[in-house]
């Protein structure tokens, strides 16, 4: 008797409830007990797209089943639902082949040891994956209409200036906003901002410190002068960009000005003043977010001091960063890469006094 698997997949769960997952496993459940199977276990991903390439926890815990023999057949609703890629739906082939695992789904019987099972379900995960991009170009396109209509974008935490509405100016907010602008174009630094705010115990919309990035971005943002940003982004790129194209007055009020607005953009885009920039040195820290600080355990990232390149705990407000920590930059990599093996980074980072290097070198 086979040992089944039940794998569903939803790609928008925006209630969380889990129904359309919920569906997807009665009517495979139904599948299989028609096949007389019997049901090991059931893997779902709720709300994970097809095409966002976002990770699939109970995808990869199916794999390694099958790869340690537990499970060898899958029920799924309809191949797209399986895989997401013609990648993925050859690593299933491959398994078919190398473990003998059988596919069943609600939609049709698809025979993956056969050349036209495998044919058929090829063409399906095309077909699939073909209308995954139209739909992921047709709503770039409506987010980009809704952009120059000047629209409120939806979705996450509310804007911080603005109640939950994202229209609606927060008095409060808004003049905390205005003094952080008139302080940044008068030239204090955004590390003296924030370390001010959280003794002031300013904080953000989740009730957290304020940190440098953080106060960056929304200061940065159109949004707090009354027009609307659009910032589109590749599938290659991993984070959205700090400055977006202003398309349009926006539908609620502005905080500051647009003049100041666009001195702030052109002050905190400028390259110089960026934090992760080594132009200075020209030089690439090798375990820069990697090596931890020995004492609080915090990343530490290269630094130059007097043009000598150093590891360092940074002093950042909101975080819990000693700041008490430095070594020269050069010594530790010398020393990483003699290690005749890259022990666990708190090991590393207790190693290294034992070299010698002085922390304020």
């Amino acid at each position: 008797m086979r040992r089944a698997a039940i794998y569903c997949r939803i790609s928008q769960d925006r209630e969380g409830a889990g129904l359309g997952v919920a569906r997807q496993e009665a009517d495979c459940r139904a599948l299989i007990e028609r096949k007389g199977w019997t049901v090991v276990d059931v893997y779902p991903d709720n709300d994970v797209s097809a095409y966002s390439g976002a990770p699939r926890p109970a995808w990869k815990r199916l794999l390694a089943d099958i790869e340690e023999g537990t499970v060898d057949a899958i029920a799924c609703w309809h191949v797209d639902r399986l895989t997401r890629s013609p990648r993925e739906l050859e690593d299933v082939i491959d398994l078919a082949d190398r473990r003998g695992v059988e596919l069943a789904t609600v939609t049709g019987e698809i025979d993956l040891a056969t050349p036209t099972g495998r044919l058929i379900a090829r063409m399906l995960g095309a077909a699939a994956r073909h209308e995954a991009e139209h739909k992921a170009e047709r709503q770039k396109r409506q987010r980009r209409q809704s952009a120059e209509a000047g629209k409120v974008s939806g979705g996450g935490m509310r804007p911080y200036g603005y109640a939950e509405d994202r229209v609606t100016v927060i008095d409060e907010e808004a003049e905390v906003i205005r003094e952080a602008a008139r302080r940044l174009l008068a030239g204090e630094s955004l590390s003296s901002v924030c370390r001010d705010f959280r003794k002031r115990e300013i904080t953000t919309p989740a009730g957290g410190h304020w940190i440098p990035t953080t106060l960056r971005r929304l200061l940065a943002s159109a949004r707090i002068s009354g027009r609307r940003e659009h910032t589109p982004r590749s599938a290659a790129e991993t984070t959205r960009p700090l400055l977006g194209e202003i398309v349009a007055d926006a539908v609620w009020p502005a905080i500051i000005s647009a003049t100041d607005s666009d001195r702030l953009r052109a002050l905190l885009s400028d390259p110089a003043r960026d934090f992760r920039a080594q132009a200075a040195t020209g030089r690439t820290y090798l375990l820069s977010g990697i090596l931890r600080c020995g004492r609080c355990g915090w990343r530490m990232s290269g630094r130059p001091r007097s043009g000598v390149p150093r590891y360092v705990c940074p002093n950042v407000p909101g975080t819990a960063a000693c700041g008490g920590v430095a070594t020269n930059a050069a010594r530790t990599d010398e020393h990483v890469r003699d290690a005749e093996r890259f022990e666990p980074l708190k090991t590393v980072t207790r190693a290294i006094p034992s070299t010698g290097i002085n922390p304020d070198s």
